[in-house]
């Protein structure tokens, strides 16, 4: 059993791109996360300037192994706060359970790096809505926890579209959702004790999302709406510089994202026309696909393949961020413009 750890023995550690997946439909089949972990002492070494190596202890710093394996996972601060994913999960398991005892679910568990990192997704298949054309969207619950300092716990509801296996996104003011970094006023239970109002959250966007079906774009406006959110780039010199009032400055857009949602949004047209339903979906596909390319005609008649992807980064932080990011373009004055328009 090791009492501690020291900072040589992780060097060289790997990331694991793909997680291990698990696909089910028993709340309490925690198998992937079933593992403890400890805290222990951080130790480094220094070698003085006549080769003497002098081992130290990290103060106010501690890492975290699996105890069943002895691998490092983390390491941290001494006001961080461990939450195993295995204590985690099951409290959420038997908050669900006391709301929904008998829900027909799909539930998709995932570990990324040797179990630093967990996420699960629940599908309520029992609740869900038409928004049009048999287009169908049910409840859906994700949670986030991190062992390793990547991500804050988290947990939201959203929406899960059967058409292409999208997350829809919902809006910060219209949803349940809580975010927490592991700190000593961190509290699992008050966060997944709102659980039972998940259902009234459902049905408000379910009423939004036909709404959004029957709401009209030009397409103007959309490329408008993107340069002022997803496609913004913050630049405080162009900022400052005079520029008309509701004008949108073409320095600080990111063409090469508003070029694919733009792509995206024509894509989606097809079965849901030019509405506010087809943006909504096109920009929760960038959410979720996060190393897709697609092919871009230039004025000369030229073909360029265009990577959405970011070599060597983690698909999961992506979707987290890019999910991050949609969020705020719905609780945006610009989308809810449109809403109304």
């Amino acid at each position: 059993m090791l009492d501690s750890i020291n900072t040589n023995d992780i060097m060289g550690t790997s990331t694991h791109v793909l997680p291990e997946t698990h696909v089910h439909k028993d709340l309490f089949d925690l198998s992937l996360f079933d593992f403890d972990v400890k805290e222990v002492p951080l130790h480094y070494y220094f070698k003085t300037d006549d080769g003497v190596e002098i081992q130290h202890t990290a103060p106010k710093k501690k890492a975290i192994i699996r105890s069943d394996t002895g691998e490092f996972i983390g390491n941290h601060s001494e006001r961080y706060k461990t939450v195993p994913h295995y204590s985690l999960y099951k409290k959420h398991a038997e908050k669900v359970q006391e709301v929904m005892p008998s829900a027909n679910l799909e539930i998709i568990d995932q570990s990324w790096d040797n179990g630093a990192k967990a996420r699960r997704t629940i599908h309520f298949l029992d609740h869900s809505t038409t928004v049009r054309d048999g287009d169908v969207v049910n409840l859906r619950s994700d949670i986030f926890n991190s062992l390793d300092g990547a991500w804050a716990f988290q947990t939201y509801t959203g929406a899960y579209r059967s058409l292409c296996l999208n997350t829809l996104v919902f809006g910060g003011q219209s949803m349940y959702q809580e975010k927490r970094k592991h700190t000593g006023g961190l509290s699992i239970s008050g966060a997944l004790g709102k659980v039972s109002n998940s259902l009234d959250v459902f049905a408000n966007q379910s009423e939004k999302f036909k709404l959004w079906s029957n709401t009209k774009l030009e397409d103007k406006t959309v490329a408008n709406m993107l340069g002022n959110t997803l496609c913004h780039k913050k630049s405080k010199t162009i900022e400052l510089q005079d520029t008309k009032t509701g004008a949108v400055d073409l320095r600080n857009i990111n063409t090469r994202l508003s070029d694919y949602l733009l792509y995206r949004y024509e894509q989606e047209q097809g079965k849901l026309g030019k509405t506010l339903w087809a943006l909504y979906n096109a920009v929760t596909h960038w959410s979720t696909h996060t190393d897709e390319s697609y092919e871009r005609l230039d004025d000369k008649g030229n073909i360029t393949n265009i990577s959405m992807g970011r070599k060597g980064s983690s698909k999961a932080n992506v979707q987290k961020e890019r999910e991050i990011a949609v969020r705020d373009m719905l609780d945006s004055r610009y989308w809810q413009e449109l809403e109304v328009a």
